[in-house]
């Protein structure tokens, strides 16, 4: 009787499913185009992509808005710095 290799996941050794469940416990399950494919250094560059074009639409808002941001309370506009200054 053959044994197949099976990871510390419970899937065959490099199967589509043992790809599956590594991607899904690192995170990178929801971020794949399939759940099952190994094409970590595309998946990473997307990321890093869509982060930057996320904090360049912050930054664009931040701008178009301004003379309203100068308007709003101290409290509030250093809450909203903080935000900001959190994603550097």
């Amino acid at each position: 009787m053959s044994k197949e290799a099976t990871g510390e996941n419970g899937a065959v050794l490099g199967s589509g499913e043992y790809w599956n469940r590594v991607n899904r416990a690192a995170f990178f399950g929801t971020l794949m185009q399939r759940p099952s494919e190994t094409n970590y250094h595309e998946t990473l560059r997307e990321m890093g992509n869509r982060a930057g074009a996320a904090v360049e639409e912050i930054y664009d808002d931040l701008q178009e808005h301004i003379n309203v941001i100068r308007n709003i309370s101290s409290d509030r506009r250093s809450a909203l710095a903080k935000q900001v200054q959190s994603l550097i």
